[in-house]
């Protein structure tokens, strides 16, 4: 795997790190059951790693996955506000 492609799934495990954090322990174990034990444990050991996540990076990466998950799926900036609302009650 060369350097960049490294550093670029790096940033994007950092991210779910982040939003998994984001979405609190009930919400974060729900989605990880979803994950492979390869993939728990490499979001696992992101999430240990980090420390010092600013609100405001916090915010960015669930701007981010909001922006992705609209490009991805089509959905409207209506549906992007319920999903946000459930993210904060999260």
């Amino acid at each position: 795997m060369s350097e960049l492609t490294t550093n670029k799934s790096n940033r994007y495990l950092e991210q779910a790190a982040i939003l998994l954090l984001c979405l609190g322990e009930e919400a974060a174990a729900t989605v990880m059951q979803k994950l492979s034990r390869e993939e728990v444990v490499r979001l696992s050991e992101n999430m240990a790693r980090l420390s010092g996540v600013k609100t405001s990076m916090a915010r960015k990466v669930i701007n981010n996955f909001f922006d992705e998950f609209r490009e991805q799926s089509g959905i409207n900036g209506a549906s992007r506000s319920m999903l946000q609302g459930i993210l904060n009650k999260a």
